[in-house]
């Protein structure tokens, strides 16, 4: 019985998320916090001189050139901010295959 139970979550994980997509989902998350890196998010208050990048959570901080201080990586946000990014390609990826799950059944009704 529980070879069954196990055959039956696996089939339905495959078929809501095939392993393919879960790469994706992940590379998507990675990539799109990478690419927040380069925005600047300034916080209500900061130090004079400092720019804080990363969104939703500021995960990389660097100085003005004079200061010499190396720029600053915050590991842990930025996990966080794979995290979120991920969950919000995940959305994408369950929207855009109920559309095109859609499409595909208009196209045999017609």
């Amino acid at each position: 019985m529980s070879i069954q139970a196990t055959s039956l979550t696996k089939n339905l994980t495959t078929r809501i998320l095939p392993k393919k997509s879960i790469v994706w989902i992940g590379l998507g998350g990675i990539l799109s916090s990478i690419a927040t890196g380069f925005i600047e998010n300034p916080p209500e208050a900061s130090i004079t001189g400092a720019k804080y990048h990363g969104y939703p959570r500021v995960w990389r901080i660097t100085h003005v050139p004079q200061t010499f201080q190396p720029i600053k990586y915050l590991l842990s946000e930025l996990l966080i901010d794979i995290i979120f990014w991920s969950v919000v390609v995940l959305i994408v990826f369950i929207l855009l295959g109920k559309v095109i799950e859609q499409f595909g059944d208009n196209k045999r009704g017609h």
